[in-house]
This record gives structure tokens, sequence and C-alpha cells, in this order.
């Protein structure tokens, strides 16, 4: 049987859309800095051969056994045919750089038009030294492994701990997929999708939505690093759809180490505010209006002396769709106001966001809400 492969070309997938009201908790994740983010552009979404180099933040190629199977992109999710037959393939080859300690692997996920037969699991792997072939990945080559289980003709799946043995609960329709996995070296807490998780040293969670349905599960091999990326289908015909496919460092909930920050934006000194806070801690004031519809203004100092501030907007799943500051700020006053628009410049869906703002040793999140479709 042949083999195809196509290499990819540079797309960046839009970012999910958000909005806001104010909660204070305790401690706010370090910032989360996306490392993988793929996509494909409308003129390359056809099965064929491209000849452009594959480029960070890209997969590195698409493989299929032959070409009855196919790959598009529309609307920002990236959907494989397999004909039946044939073996299908995404491979992430060049190297995460530097390899991430912790990662939050987020994605939504929906099967359908599912043939009858023979179903092999999918199969999604964190390694390192993985191939660009349209072939399966060894486990000793792989840090985690991810099973996800075609379960009926009508797109039913469940997700497989490949270690254990274990099983999700089976879903149906598109679904918000949140794969976390830690290799730091010690037991992480993190921001989950239903709030504050930890995380033992070489173990994973899988949440679908707001649900944990893998806990603290073993990761496969825990002396390989996290540097290449593998999705395989050995067996099956259907559609497999991924939308807002994205690797990003793990936030951490009260790391010193932290994760690496966004790109610093400055933020303006406002003269605009109430009275300081005591002094050193950050201050925080209600966001006006919210919800809202339109913009939504809040305030904070630094006081005392210049110090490392880390602002941005979350969606409920974790994700920061907005960077308002990140990078050391002088003494002073400042405001910032959120129109409802992702870094990227699209506008967020209504909704529930967070705001985390961290100044030095102090943090606090506020819930926000979006009234503006």
């Amino acid at each position: 049987m042949s083999s195809l492969r196509i290499d990819a070309t540079r797309s960046s997938f839009a970012r999910l859309l958000f909005a806001a009201s104010f909660i204070i908790l305790g401690a706010a994740p370090a910032s989360a800095a996306t490392i993988f983010a793929p996509g494909l552009t409308a003129d390359d979404s056809e099965s064929g051969s491209l000849d452009a180099a594959p480029v960070s933040g890209e997969w590195d190629s698409f493989g299929a056994g032959s070409t009855h199977s196919t790959f598009t992109n529309t609307s920002h999710t990236l959907r494989i045919l397999s004909a039946p037959g044939d073996a299908v393939s995404l491979s992430r080859t060049t190297d995460f750089s530097p390899a991430p300690d912790a990662v939050l692997c987020t994605f939504n996920l929906a099967l359908s038009g599912l043939g009858p037969g023979r179903v092999a699991p999918q199969v999604l792997r964190f390694g390192s030294s993985f191939s660009t072939s349209n072939a399966d990945e060894s486990d000793a080559h792989t840090y985690a492994r991810l099973g996800i289980e075609p379960a009926g003709l009508q797109g039913e799946f469940r997700l497989r701990d490949l270690v254990a043995g274990r099983t999700s609960p089976t879903y149906a329709g598109t679904q918000a997929i949140t794969w976390a996995l830690n290799r730091s070296g010690r037991t992480l807490s993190y921001p989950g999708p239903g709030g504050a998780e930890s995380i033992g040293n070489n173990r994973m969670d899988v949440w679908v939505g707001r649900t944990k349905v893998l806990d603290d599960i073993a990761v496969t091999n825990p002396r390989v690093s996290m540097t290449d990326l593998k999705w395989f289908w050995g067996s099956g015909s259907g559609t497999t759809s991924f939308g807002c496919f994205q690797v990003a460092t793990l936030p951490a909930l009260n790391d010193e180490k932290g994760m690496a920050s966004q790109a610093a934006i400055a933020a303006e000194p406002s003269t605009d505010v109430a009275a300081a806070a005591p002094s050193g801690s950050l201050e925080l004031y209600r966001p006006t209006p919210n919800p809202f519809a339109r913009t939504m203004r809040f305030a904070y100092s630094i006081e005392d002396h210049a110090q490392p501030a880390d602002i941005g907007m979350y969606d409920v799943a974790g994700r920061r769709i907005r960077t308002f500051a990140a990078g050391t700020q002088s003494v002073g006053r400042y405001e910032v106001s959120w129109d409802g628009r992702a870094d990227d410049g699209v506008r967020a869906h209504a909704g529930v966001y967070f705001l985390r703002a961290a100044v030095g040793p102090t943090t606090r999140i506020v819930r926000v809400v979006y009234l503006m479709n």
C-alpha cells in the first residue's frame, strides 16, 4: 500500500473567547506559555504534497495510507478523514524548546461518520525521538499516552488510560478535553477546569469539560522527556475533529519556579484610582461595569518599589486569552480596560472569564461576565 505524507504550512489557530464578574481567591497561577498551537490554512486544506518546510508551531507531517484519507481545516478545526483500511497520523518532531517540565494539552474533540468493523483506539503521545513516518511510536520513546476509543457508530467515544486500562464514561458530540502532565519532579497544584487541583510527579489528569475522568494516572516512561507529539489511528474509518488544539506550560499555583511568561505589555499609570492598599500589596479595584457588554475597566497599584506584574484574562478552562501586563512595573497606579477581545484581536464569546493579577507576592483572581455575542 502506498504511503502519503503532507508537510504542514504555517497558520495559527484562533483562540477561544470570553467574559467576566469578580471573586477573590487565594494564590493564582503563574502565566502559561503556549508552546504549540497548530493549524492549516484554507488554501492548504486538501490532501497532497506540499514543499514548504515545517515551521515552529505547526505539525511537521500528516500521514495517511492512501490518498483516500484527507485532512481539512474549517473554522479553526482540523478534521482527519480516515478511509477504510488506512492508518493516519499527525507528527510534531520539531522539539519543543526548552523541553517543558509540565504541560496542559487542550482541544475540542469530536468523532463522526464511524464505519463498522474492527476499530483500534487512537493514541496521542508525548515523548522524544519521534519520527514523521505514518506509524505509531514505541513506548520506549513515550513519556505519556492517552487513548481515544471509538465506542459507537454515532460518534461516541471514551478516553482510555493505556497504562492501567481504565476508561472514562462514554461521550458523544464535541467535548472539551484537558490533559495535564507533570514531569517537574514534585507535586504541583494547578488551575483545573473544575477549580484548583493537585497532580503528582510523573502523573497525569484528564478532564472532559469540568469533569475529571482520569485522576493522577501513571505516565508510560518517566525517563523520557516531552519534546515531541504524535497522534496515530491504526485501524478504523471516519472523521476525527480537533478544534483549538493547544499545548501550554502548566500554570502552577504557588510555584516559585513559575512558568514562562507572556511578552510584556506595558500599562500606563492612571491618576483615576482610589486610595492605596497596605504597603507592598496589590490594589485590584472592582471591575466596572460588571457584567459588561462593551468595555470593562479595573485598576491596581504598585507600592514601595518596582515589582514583577503578571495580569491576564483566562477562560473557564484555564486558557489565557488576553495579556494586559507581563514584566516588572514601577511604583504607580495603573488602569486597564478590556473590550472583550483576545490577544489575536478576535472578539470573545459571551460568558464567564477570570482576571488573574499577580504583583510581587500578592495575587488576586476576579470573575468577570461578558455579555456581548
